[in-house]
């Protein structure tokens, strides 16, 4: 089974006084197409699954606005967190709760992948096609997948992802190009930036992340024993 979870407890804080603790970014409507940029990610998530199979991941806070947002999904798929915990809590919950869910499979017949509610994408086409193929990856590979975006600029406000130098696509076609991660990089510097552009080898780094569960649970195990 595979299956969409949307990111959509960040706060917001760029965009006060529109966005507010219990009226965030996610449920605003900002991009002239008259749906908030939570639904239009749900509408593209659901080219990709069933909409029982998409789950959007919260705070407390933001859990019954979401539920009444009437975005097509079942009210039990908006999934709160009890308690903040950075990306990396907000998914391994995420993952428990769909597992308890759908008590009959294994995490190794689970395939997640991870988008945010707060991407513009006006052209949705080759996105569903380069998620596709990612979450084949996913299961293919049996690793950690994501999506990096050509960069056209040296820009300081985007974190980076780095892969080898002279390294050559895993998959057969080559398109998309699959290559492995050396490193991510957090925000850099205008300097650092200009280097990485000239380098050819990175990318900036879309917070999109596709995994079988099995996978995940066991690379979170390694990196962070206490929490997994």
């Amino acid at each position: 089974m595979r299956v969409i979870v949307i990111m959509a407890g960040g706060a917001g804080e760029r965009f006060w006084p529109l966005s507010r603790r219990n009226h965030p970014k996610q449920l605003l409507t900002l991009t002239g197409s008259g749906q908030s940029l939570l639904a239009e990610a749900v509408e593209r998530s659901m080219a990709l699954v069933p909409p029982e199979n998409i789950f959007i991941a919260t705070g407390q806070n933001l859990q019954q606005a979401i539920r009444e947002a009437d975005l097509g999904i079942p009210g039990e798929n908006v999934i709160a967190e009890p308690s903040r915990r950075n990306t990396a809590g907000c998914l391994i919950f995420s993952a428990a709760s769909i597992l308890a869910m759908h008590p009959d499979l294994s995490p190794e017949e689970v395939t997640m992948g991870v988008l945010t509610a707060d991407h513009r994408i006006p052209d949705t086409t080759p996105f569903v096609e380069t998620v596709q193929a990612a979450m084949d990856a996913a299961e293919i590979q049996e690793s950690l997948i994501t999506i990096g975006i050509q960069p056209v600029r040296p820009e300081t406000a985007y974190g980076y992802i780095e892969v080898a130098a002279n390294s050559k696509s895993l998959t057969a076609s080559g398109e998309p190009p699959l290559y492995p991660v050396v490193s991510f990089k957090e925000k850099p510097n205008a300097a650092a930036a200009a280097q990485y552009i000239s380098s050819g080898r990175y990318y900036w780094n879309s917070g999109m992340f596709f995994w079988r569960l099995s996978t995940f649970q066991n690379e979170f195990g390694r990196a962070n024993p206490v929490m997994a």
